[in-house]
């Protein structure tokens, strides 16, 4: 139940996330975006939050990342959303940055 964009912009992929009840099918409740340089960002409606949406779309994003030509992408996760952070985990992510704002 995702759907993929290409696009020709610095967006290279937009993946529509849908719930697979039949009734549901026509609103995507999230979306996942991957840019030229591998960078990822995901959103998902509140509502739909911990159901493992997002952890899924973001291992389709791997495997299609991968038959693309990439070999690395990377996602900025901010500190305090603890449940982006374990999306990403349980997706196979490692974290590996840091950073300090002067």
């Amino acid at each position: 139940h995702f759907r993929w964009w290409h696009s020709h912009e610095s967006i290279i992929w937009i993946v529509a996330i849908r719930p697979p009840r039949p009734a549901e099918l026509s609103t995507p409740i999230g979306c996942v975006r991957v840019n030229q340089e591998g960078v990822v960002s995901i959103a998902i409606m509140p509502l739909y939050r911990g159901s493992g949406y997002g952890t899924r779309a973001l291992e389709l994003v791997k495997e299609a990342a991968k038959g693309a030509g990439f070999y690395h992408l990377i996602a900025e996760v901010a500190p305090d959303n603890l449940p982006s952070q374990k999306g990403f985990l349980r997706a196979g992510w490692r974290p590996v940055l840091f950073e300090v704002w002067l």
